[in-house]
């Protein structure tokens, strides 16, 4: 930490000052002490305590939880719903991915659908995503479902694109999954009608080829994966093992190998 290494810095260049003045040596430490607490605690801009919380689920971290908490308290001192429904949220995504915790993780979620309702937030659409990726963890694809159409309804009025375009997609890797082709292909096409970012596409056109191989329609499958496996341009990177997974099966199934390095 930046501000540590200017105070041991200081220290060292003027510790024989500073023994002979411990009342500037108090106020040092004092200072250094108000800082560091200025970013434990950290900012009171929301934007900025949502932004670290994600960051932290994204990686794996619990302190994500002192930033939600402190999401939790600015609510309750501004009397601002909407700031605690988007903690709650988080405190979902939280006990989802980091604690696999579905149960408490569900009750979270369907607490602040039902604060965002009743104070007409609009921010349940989001929550009803959450939920269908939970129940599309957990094989509860029924449910998944359900939440992923209630959420598809409001990203579509709103013209939500890439909510919306993740929706589909996750709409049809469910159908996919249970063995419901003809819609599984129209959720996943759908979803490349809109303008999104590459890898989602990479996503969609993977997934499409995958359901051609299980539909043993390999000479289809392989145009999608050929795309599934293109180089995305902003970042050099190339399709995944599973991409390339499905492209070797697509060719084999076909008898085609051509294209394809020894």
């Amino acid at each position: 930490m930046c501000y540590l290494h200017m105070f041991f810095s200081y220290f060292y260049r003027f510790q024989n000052s500073l023994m002979k003045n411990p009342l500037i040596l108090i106020l040092l430490i004092t200072s250094l002490s108000l800082v560091v607490k200025g970013n434990v605690s950290g900012s009171k801009d929301p934007a900025y305590l949502i932004q670290k919380a994600n960051s932290m689920i994204d990686y794996g971290n619990d302190s994500c939880m002192i930033y939600i908490n402190q999401l939790k308290e600015l609510s309750s001192r501004e009397k601002n719903k909407l700031l605690m429904v988007q903690a709650l949220s988080l405190e979902g995504d939280y006990l989802t991915y980091l604690k696999n915790d579905y149960n408490s993780a569900t009750q979270i979620y369907l607490q602040a659908i039902g604060l965002s309702e009743k104070n007409e937030l609009n921010f349940e659409k989001n929550i009803y995503l959450s939920l269908g990726r939970l129940f599309h963890m957990t094989d509860n694809y029924e449910k998944a479902e359900l939440y992923y159409k209630k959420a598809l309804v409001f990203f579509k009025r709103d013209s939500d694109t890439l909510q919306l375009v993740k929706c589909l997609l996750n709409l049809g890797t469910v159908n996919s999954s249970t063995g419901r082709f003809m819609e599984a292909e129209s959720f996943l096409l759908e979803s490349l009608h809109y303008s999104s970012p590459f890898e989602i596409r990479r996503a969609a056109y993977s997934n499409l080829g995958n359901l051609k191989i299980r539909e043993k329609k390999y000479a289809e499958a392989l145009i999608y994966l050929k795309k599934a496996v293109e180089v995305n341009p902003e970042t050099g990177a190339g399709g995944d093992i599973l991409d390339y997974s499905y492209l070797l099966n697509a060719k084999a199934g076909s008898g085609n190998f051509a294209g394809m390095d020894s």
